[in-house]
């Protein structure tokens, strides 16, 4: 996929066809599509500007673009304004600063709208389209169609309600970076199917027979839960408090303040574990991809499949290297 890319970029400019031979093997070439179609925004450094330029969007930002939804699932035929304290109509504050001319010319838009967008899993591929749609309302005053305006909102509000999960498992890779290796996440969807449970711990409390596995006696200092991705603050007692204000944060500010909120799991964490930083490496791409890693849910377990589950995959996902802890875990 990289090299067709870099055909592309060079100047090819004909139809290129991917041929799969599984359902396995689409899923993962679309996945690896869409992140290398962020190559032809430019260089490695123009592509992590706009990364940062979209990350910095604060959260009241989406709120007040995915709150037109409603104007528009109403069958309003005009274009939804922003709602204060922000101004103008939604689809040109969709715009973000970057070279999105070439990335335009690659692809089709009209066929992209005329399938919905199914199958771009990219949030940043999806800002392109949404920079194209604010540019051509400034220079024209043409705004989108609203039918097509609200299938974009929805599939961008769904891509965006991904990020928290895909910002937790850059911050555990970040902490790996660090040296803090023995650290490990055991994952588990909630029983009404709502929620992804994680529980993060350290190598000694996970399970021998599955390392995703937590098999912890009781919740203490060497294991916190967080919900859907999001960290909490913890008292003495070891009680959730607030909820971090993950969207504001870097992903290294998220990782000081692990380490800070966490210090007895952060020192326990602290050690070698290569083979374990490898499995996990992959899980946060399967992450950015949409496809989340869980060992347990509502009539779903690990240990009688054999592997781990993704979200929105069919295919599992190998077990990682195995924990140090006796049993089958309590779930």
């Amino acid at each position: 996929m990289h090299t067709i890319f870099a055909h592309i970029r060079d100047g090819f400019d004909g139809d290129v066809i991917i041929c799969c031979f599984t359902e396995e093997d689409e899923t993962v070439y679309k996945d690896l599509f869409w992140t290398e179609a962020l190559t032809l925004i430019g260089k490695h450094d123009k592509v992590s500007e706009f990364k940062k330029h979209v990350d910095e969007k604060e959260e009241e930002y989406w709120n007040a673009v995915f709150s037109c939804i409603q104007q528009l699932e109403k069958g309003d035929r005009t274009t939804p304004e922003m709602p204060a304290p922000y101004s103008g109509f939604v689809d040109e504050a969709l715009g973000i600063s970057h070279n999105y001319n070439f990335w335009v010319d690659v692809f089709d838009l009209h066929q992209m709208e005329k399938c919905h967008y199914f199958g771009i899993n990219n949030f940043y591929c999806l800002m392109s389209i949404g920079t194209v749609y604010s540019r051509t309302v400034n220079c024209s005053d043409l705004h989108v169609s609203p039918l097509i305006l609200l299938s974009f909102l929805r599939v961008l509000q769904d891509s965006w309600k991904r990020q928290p999960f895909i910002k937790f498992f850059k911050v555990i890779c970040e902490l790996h970076r660090r040296g803090y290796e023995l650290i490990r996440i055991c994952p588990s969807i909630s029983p009404n199917g709502c929620s992804w449970r994680c529980v993060t711990t350290v190598k000694k409390l996970t399970s021998e027979k599955c390392g995703a596995v937590y098999c912890g006696e009781y919740w203490d200092e060497l294991a916190i839960n967080t919900s859907n991705g999001r960290f909490f603050e913890i008292d003495e007692q070891h009680k959730l408090m607030g909820e971090w204000n993950s969207a504001k944060m870097s992903i290294p500010e998220m990782a000081d303040k692990f380490i800070h909120c966490y210090p007895r799991l952060a020192k326990a964490g602290l050690g070698s574990d290569p083979s374990y930083v490898k499995w996990f490496s992959k899980a946060a791409k399967q992450a950015s991809f949409g496809h989340i890693i869980y060992a347990f849910a509502d009539m779903e377990d690990c240990f009688s499949k054999g592997h781990l589950f993704c979200t929105s995959k069919e295919s599992g996902f190998l077990f990682p290297p195995a924990g140090e802890a006796k049993g089958f875990g309590k779930y």
